[in-house]
């Protein structure tokens, strides 16, 4: 153990007050004392006079900072990393703190810093001989220690820096040196955690109100749906199965019927499809999928889903929830008021989980029935074989080849993925970690922590012995499960009204507050005195008024979703001030001006979220208002006509808001009794047309136009139903110039291919169509020709690729160029691939991509000269001729059977004039080379050069002689 240096007891000190667990990781390794294989570290003091740390190692020590000046070294390298204003830097290597106190000195604003250190002894060295007590207490630096560190709620802690400027990864050097493979992970982990993160927000602020919409016009659905808890423990102990819609599904289906009535089946929405036409139907299905165009999974089988029960979540697509068949639905609670308050009314709520993805909804409710076993099928969160999804699904999706992730597989094998699949294992593993019960993975993709593998077969022969009857269970609980009444909702719905009423006022007078505080603040007479007291008073206002309205109060929290976007847009808007106003220079109204501004945008927003919430809930109100009085108003009504109109009003308010199924009832009903209603006929074409049922929408519209040839209204529905064909084509022009500007896969232009073969199922003879056709499958063909050829590579033992790629390298430089960047992600470390792939780059003259792999392969092979060799060469091409030097000499030290570099190391040395070591060069080379007498020439020409002019004619006469 290295005795405690000078900076010991203040910098663990501060280890102690500020960073609990960084204190305890030091204090266990103290207590362990150093392992066998710690590094073997040197102290030693710079020229400066500085502590400095080698690495001792057998054939390359490497010293942690610079012997000269350690401190000069870190400021040039913190020059050369740009730093900004509110970035999140992420830093790879602490090494004895230098570097980041160097970053830290800079004093940037709202500037985070998050440090990656593998080896406890160097940071323990650090500890005790440089003073990084400052580091240690600042609140803009994380410091994590170890191989296995979580940062996810960090990156989520700064998102404003994440939208403010693009993450930022630094990777320490002599760290790289060091550890490659651990500095390779933390980059990998650190790109994919931030991509994530920001994908999160980008869903947020884009499909927010999506949401919001969805969860306003599912309620109508779930007070007639049971509450997930309705389930809680139906099939405690049986064995259930849970059916993803991975490509292993298809060999699984034939054990899967055989064992369909022994078993409890719940099926995610895109696994449907493959197991209808297999002739499966699950006892349950499971929908989360926000995004209208999921309704495409359903929209082909909709007839199927009579006897199959659903199980969604509320920000589920409406047009899945709404045009589902199946009667038998159980809804998951979001913690929105709306469904906490009226809780009792379901008999209580089921407990929430995590979830962002459908399979976390259908594994979530097999916990819930208590089912033990619980057996994955299909779930192989990756592309086995190359393959997406199971076949037959009717929403087509495809591989994005350029962003495949490789990671190990159930058979020990790496297996292609991407970071959405791997973020969706994530937390069907926090799931199961959190359960007793007995997980099985009878997939063919990912491991997944926590279960057994094994076949299907073999499983369900062991624990699926009798007959379940799951399917009448589940419709009888629903059955069985309480519903919210309509006297309870309307009472409810009234009171929620009467408080936005009050919150709309307390948001007014905040705008007006706010507002006229600005106006002083900007005003020509801002510092007399009278205009002061007005600006003290309006900004006090606001500020108070903010106080207390400005988070979620009462109704408004269901209004969430629409908010958040703004909020993060205030957030960013609030940084970029800040960081524009880094030395206070802004006049002090102008602050308060801007934060007066801010507060009547939040208040905006809040008033326009609770104006459409309103909407929604007089909505609701007067739907379930004229629902509970139907029994008692049909009985006053004395003729058909009458009773018509009735359900007519009611059809009507609900496909106003696109309550489908519902509105589709009350207005069938309507038209029995009022066959020749023009009206109950339009809207029943209108409704068809939102299923997209272009044929049945047009018979009924053009009824109703028939029979009310004057009514505009019904006209102009008339005509847009007509042009369902063009927007179907104009959305497939949209998806296929989608998928020209972002080559990653076919998903978007499949999705055009289906939308043209609808219309020409309509009508064959649309030339558009068909002409569209001609090209999107042209483009289909050449795309998988390319598709094919780079799973051909990947499939090839990996010398056979690598040859075929050095085959096409020097005429379709690009594709051989992308084909290596594939194989470099499923083999990270493979030399020959890095190799390869810089030697293209270098030939496509792309030297600064080049560079960055070639110093990478110097960290993993350093006996290696091949890179140095390389690098060389790129100094070369960007005429730095000393550093082009420094790499041929390093490569000649590393194989001293390089003797041909000689020759340009003495071109080199002869072109920066450093003439003597141009002649050593030439000698060596001529030692090696004596029959290539132009050596002779050089070496005289370099003595000439020096002045010495007899030994350059002894040079020049040897030559000649020659």
């Amino acid at each position: 153990m290295i005795n405690k240096g000078p900076y010991w007891e203040k910098n663990i000190k501060a280890c102690q007050d500020k960073r609990p667990l960084l204190f305890k990781m030091i204090k266990k390794f103290i207590e362990q004392r150093f392992v066998d294989d710690a590094l073997r570290i040197e102290m030693a003091l710079s020229a400066t006079g500085k502590p400095v740390a080698k690495i001792l190692q057998p054939n390359n020590s490497i010293w942690l900072h610079s012997p000269d000046d350690p401190e000069l070294e870190a400021k040039n390298i913190v020059d050369t990393m740009e730093l900004c204003p509110g970035e999140l830097r992420f830093l790879i290597g602490f090494g004895l703190g230098y570097l980041p106190k160097e970053v830290l000195r800079r004093g940037l604003p709202f500037y985070k810093l998050i440090i990656f250190e593998k080896s406890p002894e160097i940071f323990y060295v650090a500890l005790n001989y440089l003073d990084i007590e400052e580091l240690i207490r600042a609140d803009n630096v994380a410091i994590l220690l170890g191989d296995s560190v979580d940062f996810t709620d960090i990156v989520n802690e700064h998102i404003t820096s994440l939208l403010l400027t693009p993450p930022k990864i630094t990777i320490y050097e002599p760290i790289r040196q060091l550890f490659p493979e651990y500095c390779l992970d933390i980059q990998r982990r650190v790109q994919d955690v931030c991509e994530s993160v920001l994908c999160e927000v980008r869903t947020t602020r884009n499909v927010g109100k999506i949401m919001f919409e969805n969860s306003m016009l599912n309620f109508t659905t779930a007070i007639h749906s049971a509450n997930l808890a309705a389930l809680k423990d139906l099939f405690k102990g049986q064995p259930g199965v849970v059916i993803g819609a991975g490509p292993s599904l298809n060999t699984s289906l034939p054990i899967l019927k055989e064992f369909k009535n022994k078993i409890v089946t719940l099926a995610v929405d895109s696994s449907l499809p493959p197991l209808v036409r297999y002739g499966i139907k699950p006892d349950i299905v499971a929908s989360v999928d926000y995004h209208p165009i999921s309704y495409e999974k359903f929209r082909p089988i909709l007839d199927e889903t009579e006897d199959v029960p659903l199980a969604y979540v509320l920000p589920c697509g409406y047009m899945t929830v709404k045009t589902y068949k199946s009667p038998i639905k159980f809804f998951d609670s979001i913690d929105i008021p709306l469904v906490h308050d009226l809780r009792d009314q379901w008999g209580g709520l089921a407990h929430t989980v995590e979830m962002n993805a459908v399979a976390h909804l259908a594994l979530h409710v097999a916990m819930i029935m208590g089912l033990d076993p619980i057996i994955f099928v299909g779930f192989d969160l990756a592309y086995v074989d190359f393959e997406s999804h199971a076949k037959g699904m009717t929403l087509p999706l495809d591989i994005d080849l350029e962003n495949l992730h490789w990671v190990e597989s159930v058979t020990g094998q790496q297996v292609p993925t991407s970071v959405q699949l791997i973020a969706q294992r994530e937390v069907i593993e926090r799931l199961i970690k959190k359960s007793d019960i007995l997980f099985v993975n009878a997939s063919k993709g990912l491991k997944i922590s926590g279960t057994v593998e094994a076949s299907l077969a073999k499983i369900l022969l062991k624990y699926a012995d009798c007959e379940l009857n799951a399917k009448n269970k589940i419709v009888k609980a629903y059955y069985e499960s309480p519903k919210p009444t309509y006297s309870k909702l309307i009472g409810y719905l009234g009171q929620e009204i009467k408080k936005i009423n009050v919150l709309r006022e307390h948001y007014q007078e905040g705008i007006k507050a706010a507002r006229q505080a600005i106006f002083y603040c900007n005003s020509k007479n801002k510092k007399r005195k009278n205009t002061q007291k007005k600006i003290k008073q309006y900004v006090s206002k606001a500020l108070r008024f903010y106080e207390k309205y400005g988070t979620f109060p009462g109704p408004l929290a269901n209004a969430i979703q629409l908010i958040e976007s703004e909020n993060i847009d205030l957030f960013v808007k609030e940084a970029e001030f800040k960081i524009k106003d880094r030395d206070g220079d802004s006049d002090k109204l102008e602050k308060v001006a801007l934060e007066m501004e801010m507060i009547q945008q939040s208040f905006q927003t809040r008033l326009n979220a609770i104006s459409r919430l309103e909407d929604y809930f007089q909505w609701m109100f007067e739907v379930f208002s004229l629902e509970h009085s139907l029994d008692k108003k049909l009985k006053e009504k004395k003729g058909d006509r009458e009773k018509a109109a009735l359900f007519f009003k009611i059809g009507q308010l609900l496909a106003d808001k696109k309550d489908l199924s519902r509105a589709e009832c009350y207005l069938t009903i309507a038209s029995t009794l009022d066959p020749e209603n023009p009206y109950i006929l339009s809207i029943l074409g209108k409704i068809y047309g939102f299923y997209r049922m272009h044929t049945k929408a047009l018979k009924f519209l053009k009824k109703a136009y028939s029979l009310d040839p004057s009514n505009t209204e019904i006209f102009n529905l008339l005509q847009e139903e007509i042009k369902y064909p063009e927007r179907l084509l104009k959305e497939a022009k949209e998806y296929i110039e989608f998928q020209r500007r972002d080559d990653s896969g076919l998903g978007k232009i499949t999705w055009a291919l289906k939308n043209i073969n609808e219309v020409l199922t309509l009508y064959p003879n649309d030339n558009t169509a068909k002409k569209m056709k001609r090209q999107v499958e042209d483009y289909i063909f050449q795309s998988k020709e390319k598709k094919d050829f780079f799973i051909k590579l990947f499939r090839m033992n990996l010398n056979e690729a690598l040859e075929k790629i050095r085959q096409i390298g020097e005429s379709e430089i690009e594709t051989a160029q992308k084909a290596l960047m594939f194989l470099k992600k499923q083999h990270p470390h493979n030399i020959e691939i890095l190799i390869l792939l810089s030697s293209t780059l270098i030939a496509d003259n792309k030297i600064s991509e080049a560079e960055k792999i070639l110093i990478q392969i110097g960290s993993l092979a350093p006996n290696d000269p091949r890179p140095d060799v390389m690098l060389a060469e790129c100094f070369l091409r960007l005429e730095k001729w000393a550093d082009a030097a420094r790499y041929l000499s390093q490569a000649i030290k590393k194989d001293k059977n390089l003797f041909d570099l000689y020759e340009q190391l003495g071109l080199i040395y002869k072109r920066m004039a450093r003439y003597e070591d141009a002649i050593t060069a030439f000698e060596k080379l001529f030692i090696h080379f004596p029959y290539r007498k132009e050596i002779l020439r050089e070496i005289g020409d370099c003595y000439m050069a020096l002045g010495l002019k007899e030994a350059a004619h002894i040079a020049y006469s040897a030559c000649k002689k020659n």
